[in-house]
């Protein structure tokens, strides 16, 4: 499930290029402008990317510590103003840290000594699925989750759930696409523009 749920992380974040390059070329349908000219700038702005962040790593790398601490003062500043970081930060970092080590150890240990309670200990490698996706998908796949739970206990033969919980999700997923398409459609009206000299 861990392994499922990592994929799916990296899936969700390999696609949003091809999703803003498919955005791009709506644009640009809208626009009349050339879907060849659409292509080319977003090949050469990836370029670009690939080029300028190994050297602005290098940069920071071997630019000697005056330089790299004023780039992140700097970049601190812009980031959360002259305040700094919020007061607790630093605590709640630890204590995050420090409960995702025990709930690793825990966990591990509830499972070679086989506990019973090892089923309810989270895993902390499948919650951090959820830092690397957008909120949008951790929110669908908390509710669905809680959907396909409720309804399992809900269901007296126990066999509906787990029959038909595919098909429900799939149905929910083209629901929200077909949402997502209507909203596009009402905010940005499909017309064209030509820009002339």
């Amino acid at each position: 499930m861990v392994a499922g749920l990592t994929a799916c992380g990296v899936i969700v974040a390999a696609i949003s290029t091809a999703s803003d390059l498919t955005q791009a070329f709506r644009m640009g349908y809208l626009t009349l402008t050339s879907p060849l000219a659409i292509f080319l700038s977003q090949a050469a702005g990836t370029a670009l990317g690939c080029v300028i962040s190994p050297v602005i790593f290098r940069a920071f790398q071997n630019g000697g510590d005056g330089i790299t601490a004023k780039s992140y003062r700097g970049i601190d500043i812009l980031g959360v103003s002259h305040h700094g970081l919020p007061r607790h930060s630093v605590l709640l970092c630890e204590l995050a840290f420090s409960l995702a080590l025990a709930l690793g150890v825990l966990r591990e240990a509830s499972s070679r000594r086989r506990w019973r309670i090892h089923r309810y200990i989270p895993s902390t490698a499948a919650m951090a699925v959820a830092f690397f996706v957008s909120p949008k998908v951790s929110i669908g796949m908390f509710t669905g989750s809680m959907a396909t739970y409720l309804w399992g206990r809900g269901d007296d033969s126990g066999h509906g759930a787990r029959l038909l919980s595919p098909e429900v999700a799939c149905g929910l997923i083209c629901g929200d696409g077909f949402g997502s398409l209507l909203s596009s459609m009402l905010t940005q009206a499909p017309i064209c523009i030509k820009f002339l000299s």
